[in-house]
């Protein structure tokens, strides 16, 4: 009875081991066939590179061995699934890609190691950048990477580049200074307050308010009255960061008085901040808004502020289908809250009314 059982059970395992086999092979075999059709013309966000994304790690070392395919399409492709996964494993075979000879796959290799953000990627994306013959999207998306992945060492290449001659050089290299501020970068940034682009503009004025040198206020103020709504805002955003009387006394003005409703709201955030009540509550009654920039602001400004009086529509905003809209309340609801319940509008609201006495 005994040895019967021990051979049931050893059938039993050789069949779930075969099984397994089979399903693996399947797999194999789905992936070889979604990877023939990145053949030909290559096309940005492809649906087949959407599904490869979604099959994930199993697909790595299939689209690896395409970045060596003749096609140029399917190296293309491959560098932007893989990109997609950001698998650790496709580093080193990404980096040998940087020699390709299509400018449409360094493109696509330069963004891929960006998206996947490993060091080893930051030397070699130096040398490229060192080459004459770099096309200008590469050299600004290789701009864009480095900031991805040097860390704290890309700051001093960042401060050189915001003065490129190039404005999507000079707007990626603004946008890496502003995701991480630092004090060296503090003169290039006044600097690009000035800039004729609009884009360094927003990530500079950001970058200076994150760094929290007031010193930085005299220099951010002209631009309140800047033409660009977003430019205005973002400069007002990062006064309230600032703070102090000056830029109090201008943030005032500019809630009373500016016609776009989404910089009246950055301005309410730095009055709040300083204690303003009625600056508060616009901030809540903004969440109303059928102004998706506005709400998304207003849902920032709270969870900065940490407004536990902002929770209730702050949960009502789970249930819209915007994403940008839901995206900064759920983050406002996770910081006010220190709960992560993620998108989930029923887990929220139950969360809520179990805790909205306390």
């Amino acid at each position: 009875m005994r040895k019967q059982l021990i051979l049931t059970l050893f059938l039993l395992l050789l069949l779930l081991g075969c099984g397994g086999k089979a399903q693996e092979s399947q797999q194999d075999e789905k992936i070889q066939n979604l990877i023939k059709k990145l053949e030909g013309e290559y096309k940005p966000e492809s649906p087949v590179v959407g599904q490869l994304a979604e099959i994930g790690a199993p697909a790595v070392k299939f689209l690896i061995a395409a970045l060596e395919s003749t096609d140029e399409g399917s190296r293309a492709h491959a560098a932007e699934a893989l990109g997609r996964i950001s698998h650790r494993d496709a580093v080193e075979p990404l980096i040998l890609a940087l020699s390709d000879d299509s400018t449409t796959v360094r493109r696509g290799v330069v963004s891929a190691l960006g998206n996947i953000g490993d060091k080893r990627s930051f030397q070699p994306l130096i040398n490229l950048l060192k080459k004459p013959e770099g096309d200008r999207g590469t050299r600004s998306s290789a701009v864009w990477a480095l900031g991805q992945t040097g860390g704290r060492k890309a700051v001093p290449l960042m401060i050189r580049f915001i003065t490129d001659d190039d404005p999507l050089v000079r707007m990626y290299a603004a946008i890496a200074l502003d995701e991480m501020p630092d004090t060296r970068a503090f003169g290039v940034l006044v600097q690009a307050l000035h800039d004729t682009y609009e884009p360094v503009q927003c990530n500079a004025a950001s970058a200076l308010g994150k760094i929290g040198d007031r010193k930085a206020v005299e220099h951010l103020t002209w631009l309140l009255a800047e033409r660009d709504w977003e430019v205005r805002c973002i400069t007002a955003w990062a006064l309230g960061r600032l703070g102090g009387d000056s830029a109090l006394e201008n943030l005032k003005k500019r809630w009373k008085r500016d016609p776009d409703q989404s910089v009246r709201t950055c301005a309410a955030f730095g009055l709040a901040k300083a204690g303003n009540e009625e600056a508060s509550r616009y901030l809540i009654e903004a969440l109303e808004s059928d102004n998706s920039d506005v709400v998304s602001r207003a849902a920032e400004a709270l969870g900065e502020l940490e407004d536990r009086r902002a929770l209730r529509p702050l949960v009502n905003l789970t249930k819209r289908k915007n994403e940008m809209v839901l995206f900064f309340a759920t983050e406002a609801l996770k910081r006010i809250t220190k709960q992560d319940f993620g998108e989930n509008h029923d887990k929220w609201k139950t969360w809520y009314e179990d805790n909205r006495d306390k």
